[in-house]
């Protein structure tokens, strides 16, 4: 029985790995497999600094909000926390739902916050 569960788990392994090559190389249907078995534990011990790195180049709005919602990811997991931060850094500039870091709500009566802070610095 030991055996099926360690086939069943190099499976695993051999698709994300699959995965994350055919996304790094720009194909759509790479990024769209990894988002779904981004919240697996079995491939969670393949998320080192590396293939985080990777899918912080080629992720998408998918992804970050895979990560977010996914309730079988930990997002107080450093990794998965380091890859949704920097997503949402490199997604930051579009209006989506489930990132609220629009200027209009860093802004008050007196101008935008960050000219405040800004003029307030220099």
């Amino acid at each position: 029985m030991q055996a099926v569960t360690d086939n069943h788990d190099m499976e695993k392994t051999v698709r994300f790995m699959a995965a994350l090559s055919l996304a790094a190389l720009g194909y759509a249907e790479g990024v769209s497999m990894v988002n779904k078995m981004l919240g697996d534990p079995d491939i969670d011990f393949l998320l080192d600094e590396y293939r985080i790195r990777e899918i912080w180049q080629f992720g998408d709005l998918k992804t970050l909000r895979t990560i977010i919602y996914n309730p079988s990811i930990d997002i107080d997991d450093q990794k998965f926390f380091i890859l949704a931060r920097k997503l949402a850094i490199k997604f930051g500039n579009i209006k989506t739902d489930f990132i609220p870091v629009y200027p209009e709500l860093l802004s008050n009566k007196k101008g935008n916050f960050i000219e405040l802070f800004l003029k307030n610095l220099f």
